[in-house]
């Protein structure tokens, strides 16, 4: 295809480490997808996605380039779209690997370039290239002293009508030189006041002070930490045997505060929702609700795990009525039976799991 004028906009995340447990290389890969099918929808069909390329989506509009107003609003659409799907996913996460702990810590950068691309078809997909493609790619790498913001390249500049925008941000002009291309000069400026103006996500925690009646308690010859992150995976909860039932279906790929999972047993299925988390430096405490609505069974169970040092843990269990129902005693007996074994079983795969935590 012969080339054609086009505006080149790529959004790119930063703050992410590499990580080399499967949980945590499983978890960053939905957290990633997460955030570029946010970054995506947020674009609009404006834009032909050319390709996704690690962590940055590269973008195009073909035609005469949009205003500096219409460009800026575009890329602080997209940047609240992230912060605040970031902001919730912290907000009920609850998961101790690194990837979950570094949700917070990632950031969100614009190169908005203006030149010809060529259209390459491949088979479904038609993918963008060329020098001005390479450029902007380029820019990514820069010496701007900030992870957020947005960069526009003077030849961008130099096409548009005009140079109104709907937030007054300050720019700073700059410019870097690449090998095999040269020195390209650009305007950038930073998104802080942006980031600073978005609104917190609602509370979805609910608070738990009182955890009920103990039901079970025993100590575990094993990081908390380690401890915690297999009571709050249903997955590795039921193949330890700490569930007590025959099989877990789990409908979340991140344990979360609003995340679901059914136990199954032959008489009985128990639906299971993630309702409360709250930790401190030597303890995590998982409140869930627990309900089996044939037999009348409406509870609230907690797991707290604590830190007793020397990779030691102890782990306690709590049970309380939902609001509007009571404890059905009888059937706490059965349960509670069934839960000893399992948690027997628990201790005994705790124990010999490698341990994997860190500080």
């Amino acid at each position: 295809m012969p080339a054609q004028q086009a505006t080149i906009l790529i959004p790119d995340i930063s703050g992410y480490t590499e990580f080399v447990s499967r949980t945590e290389i499983d978890h960053s890969s939905h957290i990633l997808n997460r955030l570029l099918e946010t970054i995506v929808a947020a674009a609009g069909e404006d834009y032909v996605i050319s390709e996704v390329e690690g962590d940055a989506v590269l973008m195009y509009r073909k035609g005469s380039p949009p205003s500096k107003k219409e460009i800026i609003d575009q890329c602080v659409k997209i940047f609240r779209a992230f912060h605040s799907e970031l902001r919730e996913m912290n907000m009920v996460s609850i998961c101790q690997c690194g990837s979950c702990r570094g949700i917070s810590d990632m950031t969100l950068k614009f190169v908005v370039h203006f030149g010809a691309i060529e259209e390459i078809n491949v088979a479904r997909f038609v993918k963008a290239s060329g020098l001005d493609m390479v450029i902007a790619h380029r820019l990514l790498k820069n010496n701007i002293d900030s992870h957020e913001y947005i960069l526009v390249t003077k030849n961008y500049l130099s096409n548009i009508p005009d140079a109104d925008e709907t937030m007054q941000l300050a720019w700073v002009p700059s410019k870097e030189a690449y090998d095999a291309i040269g020195e390209v000069e650009f305007n950038f400026a930073k998104l802080d006041a942006v980031k600073k103006s978005i609104p917190e996500p609602e509370q979805k925690k609910e608070i738990i002070s009182d955890l009920g009646i103990q039901s079970n308690q025993l100590e575990i010859e094993a990081n908390f930490k380690d401890v915690f992150q297999m009571i709050m995976d249903p997955d590795q909860r039921q193949s330890s045997g700490g569930g007590g039932m025959k099989e877990t279906i789990n409908f979340s790929p991140i344990p979360h505060i609003g995340a679901k999972h059914l136990c199954v047993d032959d008489a009985f299925t128990l639906e299971v929702e993630y309702i409360g988390f709250t930790k401190t430096g030597k303890e995590f405490t998982l409140s869930e609700t627990q309900r089996i609505p044939s037999m009348n069974f409406y509870t609230i169970y907690s797991y707290t795990v604590t830190d007793l040092g020397s990779n030691r843990s102890m782990l306690t269990t709590h049970i309380k009525a939902e609001e509007g129902h009571e404890l059905p005693m009888e059937l706490l007996k059965v349960f509670k039976a069934m839960e000893e074994a399992g948690l027997k079983s628990f201790k005994a795969h705790a124990e010999k799991k490698p341990q994997v935590a860190t500080a």
